[in-house]
């Protein structure tokens, strides 16, 4: 499998399962919540759009607005749990080519926390493989999540 088709493959399983998927935390119009590959920020979450497209600028006006409505919701109820200093989100494709964000909480007691996320990872600091999520803990975030969505 080349890397690009990882998240295609991941939201072609989604589909496949009505997003019932540890991982799922919600499946919105033209988007899947998802709990991110490691807990090393903890709340760390992804938003896979469901149509397989590279860029913003590919998308209707309509589907940007959705997505983007779509996103602060997620971002605010992740906020609203775990009340972090800040949020960051990434929108890159550069290896993996779907539109997908990164919605990373970020605390004050991470010394990197004014810095690019992942500052460690890229610094040696940290192996994020440490930290990797199981189904059984990629489950509990989800259900946490899912109780405090309104």
């Amino acid at each position: 499998m080349s890397f690009p088709d990882v998240i295609c493959e991941k939201v072609d399983l989604y589909n496949k399962l009505n997003g019932d998927h540890p991982f799922v935390v919600h499946e919105f119009k033209n988007s899947y919540l998802v709990v991110g590959d490691h807990y090393f920020y903890k709340g760390y979450c992804m938003l896979f759009t469901k149509r397989h497209v590279r860029e913003l600028h590919e998308l209707t006006d309509t589907e940007t607005t959705e997505l983007a409505l779509e996103l602060k919701k997620a971002t605010q109820v992740i906020n609203d749990i775990f009340k972090p200093w800040k949020m960051n989100h990434m929108l890159l494709g550069n290896q993996a080519q779907h539109i997908h964000w990164h919605i990373i909480p970020r605390y004050e007691d991470d010394q990197y926390h004014k810095s690019y996320p992942f500052s460690d990872v890229m610094k040696g600091e940290v192996d994020l493989s440490d930290y990797a999520h199981t189904d059984e803990s990629a489950k509990e975030l989800a259900d946490l999540i899912r109780k405090n969505w309104d």
